[in-house]
């Protein structure tokens, strides 16, 4: 596991921030590649990080770890923050993506 979720969320956040600057400054152009490579890879691990259904009916309040970001087995209001921030700046990247095929 590569780091805390908070931590990890927190460099998406500015991956898109820079992803989001590049599209209007023609210097950092150059950098669209790396950024666009590292923000999927980004969302894709913490998608695939989340606790799922599955995983959450193993415990007495599966409502409460559905979609949770665990990290040594517990979960902080800013592991969430980070990474729902960081997937929410990274879907126009995603979308741009996917359009272009």
């Amino acid at each position: 596991m590569p780091g805390t979720p908070a931590g990890v969320g927190t460099a998406g956040e500015g991956m898109a921030a820079i992803w989001r600057l590049a599209q209007v400054d023609s210097r950092l152009a150059d950098l669209l590649p790396n950024v666009e490579q590292r923000l999927a890879c980004f969302a894709g691990m913490m998608v695939a990080r989340q606790s799922g259904a599955a995983e959450a009916a193993g415990y007495p309040r599966p409502g409460l770890v559905q979609g949770a970001w665990f990290y040594r087995g517990y979960v902080q209001m800013d592991d969430v923050q980070h990474v729902l921030s960081g997937l929410l700046a990274a879907l126009p990247m995603l979308e741009a993506q996917e359009v272009a095929g």
